[in-house]
């Protein structure tokens, strides 16, 4: 297992990288990539983080409130 990372078995991984691929989809023409939010050194990508939070559902609400359809809004 040289190299590998353990995988967490609380499904914290899959989270990050559900997230990632909804969030940050690469524009590659492979269907799931997408960008990663640290760099080769841990640090955050800011220009990935901005694409986070442009999608994220919340964010898009804020901008318009009828985004979604009446069965995908979010009340408050």
């Amino acid at each position: 297992m040289t190299g590998e990372l353990p995988m967490s078995k609380d499904g914290d991984i899959n989270y990050a990288l559900g997230l990632s691929c909804a969030y940050a989809p690469s524009a590659s023409p492979h269907l799931g990539e997408f960008e990663w939010l640290y760099d080769a050194q841990g640090k955050l990508r800011a220009d990935v983080w901005q694409r986070w939070l442009d999608n994220d559902p919340l964010t898009v609400v804020r901008k318009n409130p009828n985004a979604f359809s009446p069965g995908q809004r979010i009340l408050s």
